[in-house]
């Protein structure tokens, strides 16, 4: 992990996404596997709650694969003429 470790979270390019999952991971299995608070990891890990709400949704969706980060290059912006 890089110092600081938030450019791993965001997934900037030096991050593949395997990594980013693995990181989101190791904070939410804190959740997962012993059952501390998100509300509590929110404040520990400087993360936003409802971030780590869509983690542990993706999560029990699709595993640690659903904890990469997103590809967002498929979602078009609808502009006003």
């Amino acid at each position: 992990m890089k110092a600081g470790g938030s450019s791993t979270l965001t997934g900037d390019a030096a991050s593949t996404p395997e990594q980013t999952a693995l990181v989101r991971w190791q904070i939410l299995r804190r959740h997962v596997d012993d059952g501390v608070p998100l509300t509590t990891l929110a404040i520990h890990e400087g993360i936003g709650l409802r971030t780590q709400q869509r983690w542990h949704a993706a999560h029990k969706r699709d595993g640690i694969a659903g904890l990469s980060t997103a590809n967002r290059g498929t979602t078009r912006r609808r502009s006003t003429p």
